[in-house]
């Protein structure tokens, strides 16, 4: 299906599938559809969208239950995280608090399914950050841990399978997606 932005950064879905979210660099902004099946693209129906926290959106990410919203900004190298009085609502959504990216130019991000992880992928280092958080999805507590090459030398975005035991990431310069496998000893980390 066709995007709602001509420069479409990053997109999520909720968790139950019947609502996908995608920001978008030329508006600088972030778009809600509806799903009438659960990740089926063909059933999705345009709802709402609400401006970006700033004007170069990158990336964003939801807590497990909907109710965290976090964006990436390549300018001003920033995570921007609002909360959602209705979860996965965008219209609810009220800016909190911002935090310093790992990268100059950070592009998507994910988090492990707790929150205790939280990954960057950076465009101009071609690396993928990882930092514990003390508290889930607590921004403020996160600790940085290491890095790794990503697999393109423009990566984009990064997302991880259900299970940690499988990392994805896509790349500009090839027009590809590269899948990694993680010990199932040391699911959502990096090797």
């Amino acid at each position: 299906i066709a995007s709602q932005d001509s420069t479409p950064r990053g997109l999520t879905f909720g968790s139950d599938g019947t609502k996908l979210f995608e920001i978008g660099l030329d508006s600088a902004s972030i778009f809600e559809s509806s799903l009438s099946t659960a990740f089926d693209l063909s059933t999705a129906t345009f709802q709402q969208s609400i401006a970006t926290q700033n004007d170069f959106p990158s990336g964003l990410a939801f807590n497990t239950d909907g109710t965290k919203l976090f964006e990436t900004d390549r300018v001003s190298e920033s995570i921007f995280e609002s909360s959602l009085s209705t979860a996965f609502d965008l219209s609810t959504a009220t800016f909190q608090q911002s935090f310093a990216t790992q990268d100059t130019t950070p592009e998507g991000l994910t988090f492990s399914p707790d929150g205790t992880k939280l990954f960057e992928i950076g465009f101009d280092s071609a690396l993928i950050y990882e930092s514990s958080l003390s508290t889930a999805f607590d921004l403020s507590t996160a600790t940085f841990q290491q890095s790794i090459a990503s697999q393109d030398s423009t990566p984009r975005g990064l997302t991880f399978g259900s299970d940690g035991t499988k990392l994805f990431e896509t790349g500009e310069g090839s027009n590809l997606i590269y899948e990694s496998t993680v010990g199932k000893s040391a699911r959502f980390q990096l090797l």
